[in-house]
């Protein structure tokens, strides 16, 4: 695995953990227990994690980009 690939396989900030927690529940459709096991997360943790998802979906997880900048 490249060092470029573990910036998205192995998240170190909590914001990009909780992002690919709640990508492996919505998109991969993963058991929440797989899920809490690959993360080092409680099972508890991680069903309220999609439970706020599910009330607030709107929960930001990137920086928004503002007009006029390069990315």
């Amino acid at each position: 695995m490249t060092d470029l690939a573990k910036l998205f396989l192995e998240p170190t900030t909590q914001k990009h953990k909780n992002y690919e927690v709640l990508r492996a529940a919505f998109v991969e459709e993963l058991p929440l227990r797989t899920i809490a096991e690959r993360f080092g997360y409680s099972y508890g943790t991680v069903r309220n994690l999609c439970s706020k998802f599910r009330q607030n979906p709107d929960m930001c997880f990137f920086a928004p980009v503002q007009s006029g900048t390069k990315p």
